[in-house]
Protein backbone atom coordinates (compact mmCIF):
# COMPACT_ATOMS: atom_id res chain seq x y z
CA UNK A 1 0.00 0.00 0.00
CA UNK A 2 1.44 3.34 -1.01
CA UNK A 3 1.98 5.90 1.70
CA UNK A 4 2.54 3.55 4.66
CA UNK A 5 6.10 4.75 5.20
CA UNK A 6 7.70 1.47 4.12
CA UNK A 7 10.87 1.35 2.07
CA UNK A 8 10.81 -0.26 -1.39
CA UNK A 9 11.39 -3.99 -1.18
CA UNK A 10 11.06 -4.05 2.61
CA UNK A 11 9.28 -6.84 4.43
CA UNK A 12 6.31 -5.82 6.51
CA UNK A 13 3.98 -7.84 8.64
CA UNK A 14 0.36 -8.40 7.68
CA UNK A 15 -2.49 -6.98 9.79
CA UNK A 16 -3.76 -10.22 11.35
CA UNK A 17 -2.68 -11.49 14.77
CA UNK A 18 -0.61 -14.63 15.07
CA UNK A 19 2.08 -15.48 12.57
CA UNK A 20 2.59 -12.43 10.32
CA UNK A 21 2.65 -12.62 6.54
CA UNK A 22 5.80 -10.88 5.35
CA UNK A 23 4.71 -8.88 2.33
CA UNK A 24 7.09 -7.82 -0.43
CA UNK A 25 6.40 -4.11 -0.70
CA UNK A 26 7.73 -2.51 -3.88
CA UNK A 27 5.32 0.45 -3.70
CA UNK A 28 3.61 -0.25 -7.01
CA UNK A 29 1.94 -3.64 -6.56
CA UNK A 30 3.72 -4.72 -9.76
CA UNK A 31 1.61 -2.18 -11.62
CA UNK A 32 -1.62 -3.99 -10.75
CA UNK A 33 -4.86 -3.49 -8.82
CA UNK A 34 -4.36 -4.63 -5.22
CA UNK A 35 -7.13 -6.33 -3.26
CA UNK A 36 -6.52 -6.75 0.47
CA UNK A 37 -7.54 -10.25 1.64
CA UNK A 38 -6.70 -10.53 5.30
CA UNK A 39 -2.93 -10.67 5.65
CA UNK A 40 -2.23 -10.82 1.90
CA UNK A 41 -2.53 -8.47 -1.06
CA UNK A 42 -3.89 -10.03 -4.24
CA UNK A 43 -2.58 -8.62 -7.53
CA UNK A 44 -5.64 -9.38 -9.65
CA UNK A 45 -4.44 -9.12 -13.26
CA UNK A 46 -0.93 -10.50 -12.62
CA UNK A 47 -2.41 -13.54 -10.89
CA UNK A 48 -4.89 -14.22 -13.70
CA UNK A 49 -2.32 -13.81 -16.51
CA UNK A 50 -0.35 -16.75 -15.14
CA UNK A 51 -3.01 -18.90 -16.79
CA UNK A 52 -1.21 -18.11 -20.07
CA UNK A 53 2.04 -19.62 -18.73
CA UNK A 54 0.06 -22.68 -17.63
CA UNK A 55 -1.66 -22.97 -21.03
CA UNK A 56 1.66 -22.66 -22.88
CA UNK A 57 3.32 -25.19 -20.58
CA UNK A 58 0.45 -27.63 -20.95
CA UNK A 59 0.40 -27.26 -24.74
CA UNK A 60 4.15 -27.83 -24.99
CA UNK A 61 4.04 -30.79 -22.62
CA UNK A 62 1.16 -32.47 -24.47
CA UNK A 63 2.81 -32.11 -27.91
CA UNK A 64 6.48 -32.61 -27.06
CA UNK A 65 8.40 -35.74 -27.94
CA UNK A 66 11.92 -34.68 -26.95
CA UNK A 67 12.79 -34.81 -23.22
CA UNK A 68 14.21 -31.26 -23.18
CA UNK A 69 11.02 -29.93 -24.74
CA UNK A 70 8.90 -31.80 -22.20
CA UNK A 71 11.05 -30.34 -19.44
CA UNK A 72 10.38 -26.87 -20.88
CA UNK A 73 6.63 -27.49 -20.62
CA UNK A 74 6.94 -28.70 -17.02
CA UNK A 75 9.05 -25.69 -16.08
CA UNK A 76 6.49 -23.32 -17.60
CA UNK A 77 3.84 -24.97 -15.43
CA UNK A 78 6.10 -24.45 -12.41
CA UNK A 79 6.57 -20.78 -13.36
CA UNK A 80 2.78 -20.39 -13.66
CA UNK A 81 2.17 -21.99 -10.25
CA UNK A 82 4.91 -20.14 -8.35
CA UNK A 83 4.28 -16.81 -10.04
CA UNK A 84 0.59 -17.14 -9.16
CA UNK A 85 1.61 -17.82 -5.58
CA UNK A 86 3.57 -14.59 -5.45
CA UNK A 87 1.03 -12.38 -7.22
CA UNK A 88 -1.88 -13.82 -5.23
CA UNK A 89 -0.20 -13.12 -1.88
CA UNK A 90 2.48 -10.43 -2.45
CA UNK A 91 4.52 -12.40 0.09
CA UNK A 92 8.30 -12.63 0.37
CA UNK A 93 8.11 -16.42 0.14
CA UNK A 94 6.04 -16.18 -3.03
CA UNK A 95 8.46 -13.63 -4.45
CA UNK A 96 11.39 -16.00 -3.90
CA UNK A 97 9.46 -18.90 -5.48
CA UNK A 98 8.55 -16.72 -8.47
CA UNK A 99 12.11 -15.50 -9.07
CA UNK A 100 13.54 -18.99 -8.50
CA UNK A 101 11.16 -20.62 -10.97
CA UNK A 102 11.88 -18.02 -13.65
CA UNK A 103 15.65 -18.39 -13.11
CA UNK A 104 15.37 -22.18 -13.36
CA UNK A 105 13.33 -21.94 -16.59
CA UNK A 106 15.78 -19.40 -18.09
CA UNK A 107 18.72 -21.63 -17.17
CA UNK A 108 17.01 -24.59 -18.82
CA UNK A 109 16.47 -22.54 -21.98
CA UNK A 110 20.14 -21.54 -22.08
CA UNK A 111 21.30 -25.14 -21.63
CA UNK A 112 18.81 -26.31 -24.29
CA UNK A 113 20.11 -23.70 -26.74
CA UNK A 114 23.69 -24.70 -26.01
CA UNK A 115 22.80 -28.37 -26.60
CA UNK A 116 21.10 -27.49 -29.88
CA UNK A 117 24.13 -25.48 -31.04
CA UNK A 118 26.48 -28.35 -30.20
CA UNK A 119 24.27 -30.75 -32.17
CA UNK A 120 24.59 -28.64 -35.34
Amino acid sequence: WIGDGAVAGEARAGPTPGMPALLFNNHDGCGDMLVRLGAVELQVVNTLTNAFFAAAGGAILSRASHPETKCNGVLLLVVAWFSSTYHATSSWGGFLLDIGAMALWASHLLVSCQSACCAL
